[in-house]
């Protein structure tokens, strides 16, 4: 299995993925360095401008042994993002083989230049540089959907979930839109619609942040994201 890890700087990636080793070996994990002396934790970076496919594969040629004091085999790609598209195929690959004691972690600023069958396979968790990482679970399936199931999906959120979350939830929809905005610049676009989203979510959440209906908040916003 794949997750993606993308937020802006290295302590946000890095706290994101402790809290998800600590859900994956059931016991908390609060130290970077400490956590790549683990036998099971296998971790790639570089310090060129790109990881190209020889180091992509000696990385891959170590994993293929059963995890050795945990219940996972963890594999750690440290600037993914500069990955080329040679070795993200070639890691897609072992992804698609892969068994279900093993899990690979992608960390990248920004996702833009992860190849789309990369993202297609791999859950995915935004963070920011300050402020609570959110799994992204409920975002991925909230952009999948279309308006008359995305009214549905914020009307069982508002009716079954704290503020709280739902804030939390906001907050990593906010940061997806934010990644496409910079995204649609870079490219030359206007980026006018995905500002326009940005807008309405930051709206939602501080109503919500301000006792407004939750339902009513929510339902707004993904009305005016139309």
């Amino acid at each position: 299995m794949m997750h993606i890890i993308i937020a802006e700087t290295k302590e946000g990636r890095e706290r994101i993925l402790l809290e998800q080793i600590s859900k994956l070996f059931e016991r908390e994990v609060s130290d970077f360095i400490e956590l790549l002396k683990v036998p099971d934790i296998h971790y790639l970076t570089t310090t060129q401008n790109s990881l190209g496919i020889d180091e992509v594969k000696k990385f891959v040629q170590a994993m293929v042994y059963q995890p050795f004091e945990e219940k996972y085999q963890v594999g750690i790609i440290d600037k993914a993002d500069i990955l080329t598209p040679e070795a993200q195929n070639a890691l897609l690959k072992t992804f698609e083989d892969s068994n279900e004691k093993t899990m690979f972690f992608l960390l990248v600023s920004r996702e833009g230049n992860l190849l789309d069958t990369i993202l297609s396979r791999g859950s995915k968790y935004y963070g920011q540089s300050v402020g609570n990482a959110f799994e992204s679970e409920d975002v991925t399936k909230f952009l999948e959907m279309d308006t008359v199931k995305r009214l549905s999906f914020v009307e069982k959120m508002g009716k079954d979930k704290e503020r709280d979350y739902i804030v939390n939830f906001l907050n990593a929809l906010l940061a997806y839109y934010k990644y496409e905005f910079e995204k649609e610049i870079e490219e030359g676009k206007s980026g006018e619609e995905s500002m326009i989203v940005i807008q309405e979510i930051q709206e939602a959440i501080g109503a919500i942040k301000g006792n407004v209906s939750k339902k009513l908040a929510l339902y707004n916003m993904v009305v005016q994201m139309v």
